[in-house]
C-alpha cells in the first residue's frame, strides 16, 4: 500500500493525540515517531512573556512540546507554575525548558560572587522544575548569554571556571532528576 508522506504523517498525528503512551496500531506500526516542539519565542521577543499565553498556540499548531523560558520557571509562585503545568496538561502538551545565563549570574565570571549567584539559581531552577515534572534543561547554562571571549582571556580558566560552577549546580539537578543538555 502506497502512502503519501502526507497521508502518513496525518494518520500519526492523529494517533499521536488518541494515545501518546500506546504503540501505534497503523500499517507502519514499527515506524515511531518523535515529539516535535516549537520554543515559545517564536510568538514574541520578549523573554518576560508568560509563557500560559502560548499552550494553545502551540497546541492549536499540533506540537506536542513547548519550550519555556527556564529562569521565568524558577521566578514563577508555586501558583503559576501549577497553573501552567495544568494548561500544559490539558492541551496533551510536553514542556521543556531553555536557558540562557545572564552576566550577573555568570559561571565563567572572574567574580566569586556572580558564580554563586549563577550556581544558587541554577539549584532553584532545578527544584522549580522537578515541581512541574520537567526532565531537560537545556542551553547556555555554563556561562552568560551572549558572551565573547574577551581580549586577555584565557579560555582553560573559564572552562574550569564553568566546569567548577556546572559541578556544584548539578547535584539538585540530579536530585531532581533533570537531564542538562548544554549548547556551545
Amino acid at each position: 500500500m502506497a502512502c503519501s508522506s502526507h497521508a502518513v504523517l496525518d494518520v500519526f498525528k492523529d494517533d499521536w493525540r488518541l494515545s501518546r503512551a500506546t504503540e501505534r496500531s497503523t500499517a507502519f506500526h514499527s515506524l515511531r515517531m518523535n515529539p516535535v516542539g516549537i520554543h515559545f519565542s517564536y510568538w514574541t521577543q520578549e523573554w518576560s512573556s508568560e509563557p500560559i499565553q502560548f499552550v494553545k498556540k502551540a497546541q492549536k499548531c499540533g506540537f506536542d512540546i513547548l519550550e519555556v523560558n527556564a529562569p521565568k520557571i524558577a521566578r514563577m509562585s508555586k501558583a503559576e507554575r501549577d497553573a501552567l503545568k495544568g494548561a500544559a496538561g490539558d492541551a496533551e502538551l510536553g514542556l521543556t525548558y531553555s536557558i540562557g545565563m545572564t552576566a550577573d549570574m555568570d559561571l565563567v565570571s572572574e567574580d566569586a560572587a556572580t558564580r554563586k549567584k549563577g550556581i544558587s539559581f541554577l539549584q532553584d531552577l532545578s527544584k522549580a522544575m522537578k515541581s512541574m515534572g520537567g526532565t531537560i534543561m537545556a542551553g547556555i547554562n555554563y556561562s552568560s548569554w551572549p558572551r565573547k571571549l574577551l581580549p586577555g582571556e584565557d579560555k582553560e580558566v573559564l572552562t574550569e571556571r564553568a566546569v567548577q560552577g556546572v559541578k556544584e549546580a548539578i547535584k539538585t539537578a540530579e536530585d531532581a532528576t533533570l537531564s542538562i543538555a548544554w549548547r556551545s
